[in-house]
Order: C-alpha cells, then sequence, then structure tokens
C-alpha cells in the first residue's frame, strides 16, 4: 500500500490514475471508502475573498465521479470495485439507490450506511449491496466491518481467477 496526498478531486484523479495505470493492471482491488465532494467552486481565488456589504454567488461545478470512471475504463474482471454510499433514506430506498450505482458506476459491490448510524461513531451498520445480493452488517466495529468487506473482496477474485 502506498499512500498519496491530495488536495483536489482533480488531484485525487491523477494520483488514482497513476496507481491503476490506464490499463487498471496496477491494482487487484479498488475500494472507495472516502468520496470527494460532489461539487468544487467553478473559480479558485488566490487571494482571500474580503468581507463587505456585497453579497457573493458561488458557483458550484461538478466534480469528475472518479469511481465511476474507473467502472467505466475496466473491460475485464479486475481490479474488484467497492463503492461506498453514505445514505440519509429509509432502508429500502437506501438498496434500491445502491442498486442503481452498481450499475450506473459498473462496481462489484456498494457499501449503503446511514448517516445516523456511522458518522462519528466507533460502530456501524450498513449493507453490502452485490449484483446478487443485500446482506446487512449489524452494529459492529468499522475495522470489523473493512473486514467484512475485504471478505467479499478476497472471495471475488478468487471467483473471478478460477
Amino acid at each position: 500500500m502506498k499512500r498519496v496526498d491530495v488536495r483536489s478531486a482533480n488531484s485525487m484523479r491523477s494520483a488514482l490514475w497513476q496507481a491503476l495505470r490506464p490499463d487498471l493492471s496496477g491494482a487487484d482491488a479498488l475500494v472507495m471508502a472516502a468520496a470527494v465532494a460532489d461539487y468544487r467552486p467553478a473559480q479558485q481565488s488566490a487571494r482571500k475573498l474580503s468581507s463587505g456589504d456585497a453579497s457573493l454567488t458561488l458557483e458550484l461545478v461538478p466534480n469528475p465521479d472518479l469511481l465511476r470512471e474507473v467502472g467505466h475504463a475496466r473491460h475485464g474482471q479486475r481490479p474488484v470495485l467497492v463503492g461506498f454510499a453514505l445514505e440519509t433514506e429509509a432502508e429500502a430506498q437506501a438498496v434500491q439507490n445502491a442498486r442503481r450505482k452498481l450499475a450506473e458506476k459498473r462496481v462489484d459491490l456498494v457499501v449503503a450506511n446511514q448517516a445516523s448510524e456511522s458518522l462519528e461513531r466507533d460502530d456501524i451498520r450498513a449493507l453490502l449491496v452485490d449484483a446478487r445480493d443485500c446482506r446487512v452488517i449489524e452494529k459492529l466495529s468499522k475495522s470489523e466491518a473493512a473486514e467484512r468487506i475485504l471478505e467479499f473482496v478476497a472471495r471475488t477474485l478468487g471467483e473471478k481467477t478460477a
């Protein structure tokens, strides 16, 4: 494992593609556990914007969807792709959203979790949604939940090499 610090979605994109290589041969699996913001300011300022009496309008533009880019570039079975979906919707809607993300991003697993059951906590309850199933991880430590996710990755790698 190699850590690469980034400060923006575009620098994360560059680091990701450098690690994966254009043919995606640089990894057997990719777990995108933390997403960048969906939007960024359209213009950056090299200097501080001073306060004043006038209101300020901030134009936002979409950031690239990095996992979707990798999913659409993947033509074989590797790397195994795992994404996360932090939800505020009811569980049934969260499963539906995860299934949509599976298809749209062309990934192998979406880990869907409720914000209220995940953020600022040491434990987590999550749904592991793949093309065949939806399994619930009941309250586990986040490290135990990570082990379950990695078990899925290992099992999927085993299936894809068999």
